[in-house]
């Protein structure tokens, strides 16, 4: 019988060890399995206490014996919950950063493109979106004529550029590098056409505005036919600028 219990305690023992090195592997127990194991670990310790086996317990041994088996009890516990943290910690270093690549969640006003882009005195205005099956509607002053691909529908998304000097001002964005997406309906992703040589879009702006008026321009977008635009943002991205995102309509 003693070999028995001997062995036992050994059994119960290779069990435990394991958990306290340095967590590199922790058998994952369910927590009716802590509970047996801690019990186990108790029964092992009192059986093999030779006082114990020559006596009964008093009322004050049995409380602190009670009490020894919650303490181990929350010490597992422990080295359970640390193996979780362990797992999701390691599980975030491998999950690929895509804060760089992405446009901001904060959403920003149409008053801020201003301060975005560096410009004083200069506001933008949105004033519409619309749907077109090419671009511009007319070809004067056009250089590069866009019609979109089959399926495909052009969204032209409206601003005016506006001149708060006192004398007129050469407002020039091109140069800036600087990338549009527009989000369709909080799921639709539609990147700027780009390369539409046309004076006054956006993108390709390049303006002399007289003081105290604007001029109109566009951001030209390619979007499935079958899309009916019910809320948009514009997402804009500048070199060497964090990204910020819009809310239009």
């Amino acid at each position: 019988m003693r070999k028995r219990k001997l062995f036992a305690f050994l059994t119960i023992i290779s069990l435990i060890l394991p958990l306290a090195g340095c967590f590199n592997k922790i058998h994952e127990l369910t927590e009716e399995e802590e509970t047996r194991v801690v019990r186990y670990m108790a029964d092992a310790v009192l059986e093999h206490d030779v006082n114990y086996q020559a006596r009964l317990l008093s009322e004050e041994e049995k409380q602190k014996a009670l009490e020894e088996e919650a303490r181990k009890e929350e010490e597992l516990k422990k080295i359970v919950e640390q193996e979780k943290v362990e797992k999701e910690e390691k599980k975030a270093e491998n999950t690929p950063d895509e804060v760089s690549t992405s446009y901001a969640s904060k959403t920003y006003a149409v008053e801020d493109i201003d301060e975005y882009l560096g410009l004083e005195n200069i506001s933008f205005d949105f004033i519409d979106a619309e749907i077109a099956a090419q671009y511009p509607n007319n070809n004067s002053d056009v250089v590069v004529f866009k019609s979109p691909n089959t399926n495909n529908n052009l969204l032209l998304v409206k601003f005016h550029v506006n001149n708060h000097n006192d004398s007129d001002t050469e407002v020039v964005l091109y140069d800036k590098k600087v990338k549009y997406k527009a989000y369709i309906n909080d799921d639709i992703k539609a990147s700027n056409v780009e390369k539409i040589i046309v004076g006054k879009t956006l993108d390709e702006f390049n303006e002399n505005i007289k003081a105290g008026e604007y001029v109109e321009a566009d951001l030209v977008f390619e979007i499935p036919k079958d899309i009916t635009v019910e809320t948009l943002e514009l997402g804009i991205r500048a070199s060497g600028s964090d990204n910020i995102r819009i809310k239009l309509k």
